[in-house]
C-alpha cells in the first residue's frame, strides 16, 4: 500500500506565495521611475500598506522585537484574516456527519468533559505510594493490550480515563495498580467493544498475577466508586475526529494527531488539561510539523480556543514528544512510539517535533 507523504502543502498557500511575488515585483519601480519621481518631487510618500512592509522587510534585516509581536506570525501560524469555514454545511447531504446536530453535540460534550475530563494529578497529593512512572508503565502496558486484542482506540482512551477518575478517589497499594487497569479496560471493552473478551483473557495477559474473582472484584469496586457515572466520558480521542475534520488534516497530520493524543495518556502532568485542549493542540502541533500551518480562524470558532489558551498545553505536549522519541528496533521505549513507527501508521512518531519558540509572543 502507498502511503502519502509526510507534507502536503496546499493549494492556497501557492497561490499566496504567487499573488506576494507579484505584488512586491510591482511595488519595486524601475531606476528610471525612481529618479524622475525625486526630481518632480522633494516629497516622500510612505506606503504603509501591509505588501509593501513585507517588502521592505525582505531587504532589511528584522529587530527581535518585531519578530516577536503577535501579528509577525499572522502569515504562517495564525490565519485570521481567513474567512470561517463551513465545515458542517460542506457535509449537509452526508447523513453519516449529522451536519444538522454537530454544533450542538459538540457543545455537550464539551459540557461533558468539565465534569469527567478533567483531573488533579493524584500523584502528588492522594496518592502516597503511585509515582508518575508508574502510571505510564501502565498506561504502555494497557495499550499493549488494546493492541494485542484488537480493541478500539476508544476503549483504550476511555479505560485511562476510569483509571484516573478511580485514583483521584481511592487510594490503593502499588501492587494493584495493574489490577485498577486490567479492570478499567475490561470495563471500557464492555461499553466500546461488539464482542468482548472474557475476564479469563484478561487475567492471562497479566501473567496470571491476578485471578478473575479479583478482577471482577476490582471491577464492582471501580463502578461504585464512581457511582457508575462518567461511563461515556468524552476523551481526547472524541474530540480529536471532529477537530481533525475542521482542519481538513491530510492522512499523516491526523496520523500524527493521533499519536500525539495516544502519547499524552502516558503522562500525569497533561491530565490537568481538558480532552478538547489536548485534541486541540496535538493538532495544531500536527499541522505545523507536517504542513508548516498551525493555528487559523476556523480552527478557534470551531475549538473555542485561540493560541494564548493553549500555550501550556501546547508546550507540555511538546516537551512530552520530544522526550519520547520512536525507539530503534529491539530498545524499549513508549508503546505509542513504538506502534506509529510501523508503515501501516505512515511511521510518523518518527517526524521530529518542530521548533515553538513563537509561543513566547502569546
Amino acid at each position: 500500500m502507498n502511503y502519502p507523504s509526510f507534507s502536503r502543502i496546499p493549494q492556497h498557500f501557492v497561490q499566496q506565495k504567487s499573488a506576494y511575488a507579484e505584488n512586491k515585483k510591482n511595488l519595486i519601480p524601475s531606476a528610471t521611475q525612481a529618479k524622475v519621481q525625486v526630481q518632480q518631487s522633494q516629497q516622500v510618500t510612505v506606503d504603509c500598506s501591509r505588501t509593501a512592509i513585507q517588502s521592505q522587510a525582505s531587504q532589511e534585516p528584522p529587530h527581535l522585537a518585531d519578530v516577536f509581536k503577535t501579528s509577525a506570525f499572522g502569515d504562517r501560524f495564525f490565519d485570521n484574516e481567513a474567512p470561517i469555514r463551513d465545515v458542517d454545511g460542506v457535509n449537509c447531504k452526508n447523513d453519516l456527519f449529522c451536519s444538522e446536530y454537530a454544533p450542538r453535540i459538540m457543545a455537550y460534550l464539551q459540557q461533558q468533559e468539565r465534569q469527567f475530563g478533567q483531573i488533579e494529578d493524584y500523584t502528588t497529593s492522594f496518592q502516597r505510594c503511585i509515582q508518575p512512572k508508574m502510571v505510564a508503565i501502565v498506561a504502555d502496558w494497557l495499550l499493549d493490550v488494546a493492541v494485542e486484542y484488537k480493541l478500539q482506540t476508544e476503549t483504550y482512551f476511555l479505560a485511562i480515563n476510569l483509571m484516573h477518575r478511580f485514583l483521584t478517589r481511592r487510594e490503593i497499594a502499588r501492587d494493584k495498580l495493574q489490577l485498577v487497569g486490567v479492570s478499567a479496560i475490561w470495563i471500557a471493552a464492555k461499553y466500546e467493544e461488539c464482542i468482548v473478551a472474557p475476564v479469563d483473557d484478561f487475567a492471562y495477559i497479566t501473567d496470571d498475577t491476578y485471578t478473575c474473582d479479583q478482577i471482577r472484584a476490582m471491577e464492582r469496586e471501580i463502578l461504585n466508586t464512581l457511582d457508575w457515572e462518567g461511563l461515556t466520558a468524552p476523551t481526547a480521542r472524541t474530540f480529536l475526529k471532529r477537530y481533525c475534520h475542521v482542519a481538513d488534516s491530510s492522512v499523516n497530520t491526523a496520523l500524527l494527531s493521533a499519536y500525539l493524543t495516544e502519547l499524552c495518556q502516558r503522562s500525569t502532568e497533561l491530565m490537568r488539561f481538558l480532552p478538547s485542549m489536548v485534541s486541540a493542540s496535538s493538532v495544531a502541533l500536527s499541522r505545523l510539523a507536517t504542513t508548516g500551518e498551525f493555528w487559523d480562524a476556523t480552527m478557534q470558532h470551531y475549538t473555542g480556543y485561540c493560541v494564548g489558551d493553549m500555550k501550556d498545553c501546547l508546550t507540555a505536549i511538546h516537551s512530552l514528544w520530544a522526550s519520547c522519541p520512536a525507539p530503534l528496533d529491539g530498545e524499549a521505549g513508549a508503546t505509542a512510539s513504538k506502534k506509529y513507527a510501523r508503515g501501516r501508521y505512515s511511521r510518523v512518531s518518527k517526524i521530529a517535533p518542530p521548533s515553538i519558540d513563537f509561543l513566547t509572543a502569546y
